[in-house]
């Protein structure tokens, strides 16, 4: 089973040492905010509705997110992460668990002593251009609006109609494993903490008959410690 309080906890606790070890910037406080029984894990304050939808495929997304403090965490180069998870009777019903690069090359011995937002004008305004073109990674988790071009599980890359099917939920030992071990290697290959996360929950598979016959992401789930 599921539990928001947990996962609220297990947040915090990564976003913690993270933020200790130097690796990222700023985090919120994590928090859960239940409606109607439904809990949703997510940043304090609560995501701002219009800026929760914003695809962050425009490069002035990003200023309105940090201003809004709408994240769960800067990282140490400017990127940021978006965490929601939704859970009911027990289940994970719901995410949204997002890495958005920073769309300028910011200068990260500034950000230590610097605001954000002023290191980004800076980039800005720049007369040489600082903007690096990546796209944002999200792992979104929607089984009631699940069909056949919108799997239940997904990964989506480079544009919103883009729904690679993926296996099962994430929780944030995987989210955090997979994001580290493919966009900072060398954060990674140092911080054995990361390296250690395993999953603690079985998650249900998620995927259609229909996605198995084309691409998908799958990965063996290793043995919880008991």
């Amino acid at each position: 089973m599921a539990n928001a309080q947990y996962l609220r906890s297990s947040v915090a606790n990564l976003l913690d040492v993270l933020g200790n070890a130097g690796v990222l910037l700023l985090w919120n406080e994590v928090a859960i905010h239940t409606v109607d029984g439904v809990s949703t894990v997510s940043w304090r304050p609560n995501p701002p509705g219009r800026l929760f939808r914003l695809p962050g495929d425009h490069i002035d997304d990003y200023p309105q997110w940090v201003k809004a403090g709408a994240f769960s965490a800067i990282l140490f180069d400017g990127s940021l992460l978006q965490l929601t998870w939704k859970v009911a009777g027990g289940e994970i019903v719901g995410h949204r668990l997002a890495y958005i690069p920073c769309p300028l090359r910011l200068d990260e011995e500034l950000l230590l002593t610097d605001g954000v937002l002023d290191v980004w004008d800076l980039a800005r305004d720049a007369p040489e251009s600082n903007i690096v073109l990546r796209s944002a990674v999200r792992f979104d988790y929607d089984p009631e609006a699940a069909g056949d071009a919108h799997p239940a599980s997904h990964l989506t890359l480079n544009m919103v109609d883009c729904r690679i099917p993926v296996a099962f939920p994430l929780g944030p030992e995987e989210f955090f494993r997979f994001i580290f071990k493919h966009f900072y290697l060398n954060v990674w290959v140092k911080t054995e903490y990361l390296q250690r996360l395993k999953p603690r929950f079985d998650w249900p598979d998620a995927l259609h008959p229909d996605h198995r016959r084309e691409a998908y992401i799958r990965w063996d789930r290793p043995q919880r410690d008991r």
